[in-house]
C-alpha cells in the first residue's frame, strides 16, 4: 500500500473480498462447510456472550449469554474449582448435546478461547468438565485477544522490513461493560500491557441515562416527564442518537449546544400513550467524550490505550501503533468509533497542553511513522469484512489448522495425573504446569 499523505491512516483488509470469501475462509480453516470427524470444537468465553462452534465454520453455531441465573440464597461470586465445575458442567453438557450435537466427544479436540486473564480455578474446572466428565480428546487454551488480528495476517509470521513482522499489534476490545486494551506479539498477549476500563457500550448508555435524567430534575413537573424510564429505553434512544450523529468522526468535534432530538419510544402496551424523549445531542457527545476521548479521565479508552502502548517494549511501540485492531460488539454499536478514536488521539498529541506528561514519549509514535516509507504514525485497521465481535472466533478457526510448535494441548491422561496429585494434597497447592 502506498504511503498516505496524512498522519492517521485507516485501511481495510488488503485482500479483496468477494461474496464467496466466507466459504473460502471456511476451507482455509480446515475444509468444507460442514463439520467432520477431525474438526475441533471452539468455545469462546466472553464477559457477555459465549460463542460455540466448529473450526470448519466461519461463524459460531450458537451464541449464549454469559449471565447465569443464581438462586436468591446463593452468592454470584464464583471462586473455587468446585463452584466453577458446578456451573460449567450443565452449561457445557447442554452445549455439547443441544447446540453442537456432538455424538462422539472422544473424537473432538476442544479449543478454548479464554479471556485475557482467566483464573486458574476456572481453567482447571473447564479441563475437569471437558476431559474427565464429557470425555473430550484434548484441550487447548488460547488467549482470545491475541487471535483477533489473525484474519488480517497479523499473526506470528511476516516479512522482514514489513510493518506487520512478528504480528505486533494492539487490540482494542470494546465490549458490553468494559473495554480491554492489550499489546500482542504474534498470537501472544503481553500481559504487562493489559488495561481494563469500564467504558463498554452499556456503560455509555447507563452514563447518558443518568446524566439526562439528572438534567430533568430542576425542570417543572410537565417537563420532568421527559426522563428515560428504563435501561432498555435508554439503549434505544442512544442508538437513534448515534445514527443521527453520523459520521461521528466529524460531528463529535462540532459544537451543537442548542441542538436537540426527539425520539418516540415504543409503547409496551397498545393502550399506553406514546412517550417522546427529547435529548440534547451535546449531552450525548459530551458523554462519549468523557468515556472514550478524555485523556484526563483514567477510566477512558484513550487513557487505557496510551497506558497499554507505554507499557509495550520501546522497540515495538511504533509497529504496534501502526497495527491497531478494534474489535468487540461496542464497535458495531457505535458507528465510526474507529475513525473517531484515531482522530481524537492525533488531536490530543498535537495539543500538548492537554496531555499527561507521562505520555510524552508516545508523541513521535502517534504522530510520525517509522521512516519515509511508512509516512504515518497511528494506523487503525477497519474490522471489515469480518464482524468485529466475531474476529476472535474467526482467528481461532484459522489458528486451529496451523499446528504451531508452541501449542500445548492438554490430554485427559496428563490432566488426570495432575488432578489426582491435587486431590491427594492436603493443601491443594499443586500447580498445573500446563495451565500456567
Amino acid at each position: 500500500m502506498s504511503p498516505l499523505p496524512m498522519t492517521l491512516s485507516f485501511r481495510r483488509s488488503q485482500t479483496p473480498v468477494r461474496s464467496s470469501s466466507f466459504n473460502s475462509l471456511a476451507s482455509v480453516a480446515g475444509g468444507g462447510t460442514t463439520s467432520n470427524s477431525s474438526s475441533s470444537i471452539l468455545l469462546e468465553f466472553g464477559s457477555s456472550y459465549i460463542r460455540v462452534g466448529y473450526n470448519t465454520f466461519h461463524c459460531p453455531r450458537s451464541i449464549l449469554k454469559s449471565s447465569l441465573p443464581f438462586p436468591s440464597h446463593a452468592t454470584s461470586k464464583i471462586v473455587s474449582e468446585e463452584e466453577w465445575e458446578n456451573v460449567l458442567y450443565p452449561l457445557l453438557s447442554d452445549i455439547y448435546t443441544g447446540a453442537l450435537f456432538v455424538k462422539n466427544p472422544k473424537s473432538r479436540r476442544v479449543i478454548v478461547l479464554e479471556p485475557y486473564v482467566a483464573p486458574t480455578a476456572f481453567r482447571v474446572a473447564v479441563c475437569r468438565v471437558l476431559l474427565a466428565r464429557l470425555g473430550a480428546a484434548n484441550v487447548l487454551f488460547v488467549p482470545g485477544g491475541g487471535l483477533s488480528a489473525v484474519p488480517y495476517g497479523l499473526g506470528s509470521g511476516g516479512k522482514e522490513g514489513d510493518a506487520n513482522v512478528g504480528g505486533n499489534k494492539i487490540v482494542v476490545d470494546v465490549g458490553t461493560w468494559e473495554c480491554r486494551v492489550v499489546g500482542c506479539a504474534g498470537t501472544n498477549c503481553l500481559m504487562d500491557t493489559v488495561q481494563v476500563v469500564p467504558c463498554g457500550f452499556d456503560s455509555l448508555v447507563q452514563y447518558i441515562m443518568i446524566e439526562h435524567n439528572e438534567s430533568q430534575n430542576n425542570k417543572n413537573e410537565e417537563e420532568s416527564t421527559n426522563k428515560i424510564p428504563t435501561f432498555e429505553d435508554a439503549k434505544y434512544v442512544v442508538t437513534k442518537c448515534l445514527h443521527h450523529l453520523m459520521p461521528l468522526s466529524s460531528s463529535i468535534f462540532k459544537d451543537n449546544q442548542e441542538e436537540e432530538i426527539t425520539i418516540p419510544l415504543q409503547s409496551t402496551t397498545t393502550t399506553s400513550p406514546t412517550v417522546q424523549i427529547t435529548i440534547s445531542l451535546q449531552l450525548i457527545k459530551q458523554c462519549i467524550h468523557d468515556l472514550y476521548f478524555d485523556i484526563q479521565n483514567p477510566d477512558s479508552l484513550v487513557y487505557a490505550f496510551c497506558s497499554a502502548l507505554l507499557s509495550c517494549p520501546i522497540d515495538l511501540r511504533k509497529r504496534m501503533a501502526q497495527n491497531v485492531v478494534m474489535v468487540g460488539g461496542g464497535v458495531c454499536a457505535i458507528p465510526g468509533l474507529e475513525k473517531t478514536f484515531g482522530k481524537a488521539l492525533t488531536r490530543l498529541f498535537k495539543r500538548k497542553e492537554t496531555m499527561d506528561s507521562k505520555f510524552a514519549p508516545l508523541t513521535t509514535v502517534i504522530l510520525k511513522g517509522e521512516g519515509e516509507q511508512m509516512g504515518r504514525g497511528l494506523g487503525i485497521i477497519y474490522p471489515l469484512p469480518f464482524a468485529p465481535h466475531l474476529l476472535s472466533f474467526v482467528g481461532g478457526c484459522i489458528m486451529s489448522t496451523l499446528d504451531l510448535t508452541e501449542e500445548r494441548w492438554i490430554s485427559k491422561r496428563s490432566f488426570e495425573e495432575q488432578d489426582g496429585k491435587s486431590q491427594n494434597s492436603d493443601t491443594k497447592s499443586v500447580i498445573y504446569d500446563f495451565l500456567q
